[in-house]
């Protein structure tokens, strides 16, 4: 059987950042950042289709806007989706493809 606490109890900084909870547990230098790479890169594909259904949700929204609404009151909120949230995400899209993605 195992002991009610398996963690490893000594007093470095990680094991009292364990202690009191996963959200804080850093890792030292640069294998955080490693760390931190790794799992952007074991996720990209995932944000990467995340950003386009966003970007094919908002354009949906807006179509259903333009036949629901009048055309005096859909103006405001089609300008909104077409000039600012499509294009906020489609830069994001193309971020996830830069070198330094990871920065973004």
């Amino acid at each position: 059987m195992y002991p009610a606490n398996r963690f490893v109890t000594e007093d470095t900084p990680q094991s009292r950042q364990l202690r009191a909870g996963f959200p804080w547990l850093n890792l030292d230098g640069e294998l955080e950042a490693e760390f931190r790479r790794t799992h952007m890169e074991e996720n990209l594909r995932h944000i990467r289709v995340n950003l386009c259904l966003g970007v094919v949700m908002t354009l949906a929204f807006t179509a259903v806007e333009a036949m629901v609404l009048t055309p005096a009151l859909n103006r405001v909120p089609s300008l909104i989706h077409l000039l600012v949230i499509v294009p906020v995400l489609l830069i994001a899209f193309a971020a996830s493809f830069s070198p330094r993605r990871h920065r973004f």
